[in-house]
């Protein structure tokens, strides 16, 4: 019985076919690597990018609560024209119309019992983000929650109800 031989004694190597069908393999898989490395760095550089404007948003809100709480809380210790020029004041809290193009929410809550408040800045779309500032306040702070498109948040002291309110403009 003679043995065959299944294997031919060939120098010449991978066919031209299989080497382009290796090559566009290659290329294909590369070439998908570097666009999700790519997206993933843009998605990465909005998340910090729209983190930080919305921490500035929050803090500005909060500083500005607390600003103003503090003009109110002392003018109950002051003489009676100034306490009314308090009492009827307002001042507008000026914001970003969108953040990347997207609408975000404001909420603000206050806690009467530690007399402070959290400003919470939500932002959703591709990314999810939510950045919060605290804020102290010996006057009473109306929670609400507004959101972006308003652009601007105008801030009373309500004599009647012995608080602060935020209101959307």
């Amino acid at each position: 019985m003679s043995s065959k031989i299944f294997i031919k004694d060939d120098d010449s190597g991978v066919s031209v076919l299989i080497e382009y069908v290796f090559l566009m393999t290659i290329t294909a898989v590369m070439f998908s690597i570097f666009i999700m490395v790519l997206y993933t760095t843009f998605i990465s550089v909005d998340r910090v990018v729209i983190g930080n404007e919305l921490g500035i948003v929050s803090n500005d809100v909060a500083s500005r609560i607390s600003g103003f709480s503090n003009e109110v809380y002392t003018s109950q210790y002051s003489d009676s024209q100034y306490t009314s020029d308090v009492r009827g004041s307002a001042e507008y809290i000026e914001l970003p119309g969108l953040v990347n193009g997207q609408q975000y929410k404001v909420s603000v809550t206050y806690d009467p019992a530690t007399k402070s408040g959290t400003v919470n800045i939500g932002y959703q779309s591709e990314i999810t983000l939510s950045k919060s500032a605290s804020f102290h306040s010996d006057v009473s702070v109306r929670p609400v929650s507004l959101y972006s498109p308003s652009q601007s948040i105008y801030m009373y002291y309500d004599s009647v109800g012995n608080q602060i309110v935020l209101e959307g403009v």
